[in-house]
């Protein structure tokens, strides 16, 4: 026997891929067929990414720092530490309420020390 007849015959008469589709990738699927599936995958990835920095964005603008930083929760590795920073530093909502406290505990030490009556406390 021939070594193309026993090629073609171990093969079983089919394409290069084995799917009976001259010219047919081993995948399976044709060259036009893969490329849009591609295209496809392509653009929800892009779809997801842009849904994912608009919704950081707005959560780091929520929290009072600066809104850029949820862009590099995009980036691989570089999104652990943002993370953690997000998470576990002190967030600028929590740094006003001290100041805050600070200013009305030195207000009622001055108004204590002039002799004003403390105001009653709903608690």
């Amino acid at each position: 026997m021939d070594s193309t007849v026993a090629t073609a015959a171990a093969q079983g008469m089919r394409g290069p891929g084995g799917t009976g589709v001259p010219g047919a990738r081993p995948g399976g699927s044709s060259l036009l067929m893969g490329g849009v599936t591609t295209w496809v995958l392509i653009g929800i990835l892009a779809a997801m990414l842009i849904v994912l920095a608009i919704t950081f964005w707005q959560a780091y603008k929520r929290t009072g720092r600066q809104p850029a930083l949820g862009l590099l929760m995009l980036i691989p590795v570089v999104n652990l530490g943002v993370a953690f920073h997000f998470a576990f530093g002190e967030w600028p909502i929590l740094k006003e309420m001290k100041r805050l406290k600070m200013v009305e505990a030195m207000v009622a030490e001055e108004a204590q020390s002039a002799g004003v009556p403390e105001a009653p406390t709903s608690e």
